[in-house]
């Protein structure tokens, strides 16, 4: 179990998560062979 600072999306404040479980992600991509990714998974609000 690991305690962490955290700040929240919705309103900008500091929160402490509690983590129980991580999840190691071992299939990640290699940018040199897919640039696009970013592009595909990224969204960016345009004003």
């Amino acid at each position: 179990m690991m305690t962490i600072p955290s700040v929240q999306t919705k309103n900008g404040e500091e929160v402490d998560v509690t983590r129980y479980r991580w999840v190691v992600d071992d299939q990640i991509p290699i940018f040199t062979q897919n640039r696009n990714y970013i592009e595909q998974h990224v969204y960016i609000e345009e004003e």
